[in-house]
């Protein structure tokens, strides 16, 4: 009011100064509403901006809280980050585990949720591992190769993996035997032609 009207108050810089604050922590209010929305970068946007802030013990609260839950942010996203890296890869517990300590950081974490994705496709695929094996008649080699080609990737210790992919190999070794003895060279028949009666 004053700038507009020209007339030089002594108390508008005090004011503006206390008006910069409450936005500022308005702003953080705002933000922490919604724990999903926050990520790093806001956290350190909004660490910066209060920096430049004078001094008030609101806002220096606020400062302290946020500069502790990005320390604790960036901390959780590290440790998710080894894991997702890690070799040899973690056990599904473990990642579990891990993925239930930080459920309770009020920000959004990428790498907990890439953490939260690979437990999700283990569970998967331990569950479709375990309906193929659950069957009475032996699964065919296309479908444990596919099992094994989906497991590979995920970045989740699949203790059943490694049996999957010895017996495919079992498997692609015993049908390249059995086609070099009962397959001639250049023959218009596929071996399981051959091998039916």
């Amino acid at each position: 009011i004053g700038i507009s009207l020209d007339v030089d108050l002594p108390e508008i810089p005090k004011l503006k100064q206390v008006l910069q604050q409450a936005k500022w922590l308005d702003n953080i209010r705002l933000s922490m509403k919604e724990p999903n929305a926050v990520t790093l970068d806001m956290m350190r946007k909004l660490i910066e901006s209060g920096v430049s802030l004078a001094p008030h013990p609101a806002v220096e609260k606020a400062m302290a809280e946020l500069q502790e839950l990005l320390t604790v942010s960036e901390r959780w996203e590290e440790k998710a980050r080894i894991c997702l890296q890690a070799k040899p890869r973690h056990l599904l517990t473990t990642l579990e585990a891990i993925i239930a300590e930080a459920r309770n950081i009020p920000a959004y974490l990428p790498n907990i949720a890439a953490l939260r994705e690979a437990v999700k496709k283990a569970k998967e695929w331990i569950q479709k591992v375990e309906s193929v094996q659950s069957v009475e008649q032996y699964a065919y080699l296309e479908t444990l190769e596919s099992l094994v080609a989906k497991g590979r990737p995920v970045p989740v210790r699949l203790d059943q993996l490694p049996q999957l992919e010895s017996q495919v190999a079992a498997a692609k070794s015993w049908k390249e035997r059995t086609a070099r003895t009962f397959l001639k060279k250049n023959s218009s028949y596929t071996l399981l032609e051959v091998l039916s009666p």
